[in-house]
């Protein structure tokens, strides 16, 4: 009986996140793979979630991205809870404390109404 291999690692959400890093830098894939001395359809495969990077290779793209392994390799919230939280949390982070104390104002009693009917 042939086994199945399971992946426990999201490959395409981390080649997303290359890729959106490298575009944010404005650098090409060819760049990319010259810095890591790596072909740029290595890149490319890594980037589509084809190739599986070692952790070893993830901490230089990061190094060359500017950015951490962590960030790279964090779990995306994909839940519509995740995404509500993510736009709530965005949005009061943009407001100075006279609007964010008005806004907890407003929504401490709906919270209150909320928990009160088991409103989830």
């Amino acid at each position: 009986m042939a086994s199945k291999e399971i992946d426990l690692f999201d490959y395409k959400n981390l080649g997303m996140k290359i890729r959106r890093h490298r575009n944010e830098k404005e650098m090409s894939q060819e760049k990319l793979a010259e810095e890591l001395n790596i072909s740029r359809n290595h890149v490319s495969d890594i980037e589509c979630g084809k190739a599986h990077p070692s952790l070893a290779l993830i901490a230089l793209i990061a190094d060359s991205l500017d950015t951490t392994v962590s960030e790279l390799m964090a779990k995306e919230e994909t839940s519509e809870d995740g995404k509500a939280s993510s736009i709530i949390m965005k949005t009061i982070s943009s407001f100075d404390s006279g609007k964010a104390e008005f806004l907890l104002r407003i929504l401490e009693p709906i919270c209150e109404v909320l928990t009160e009917y088991s409103i989830h």
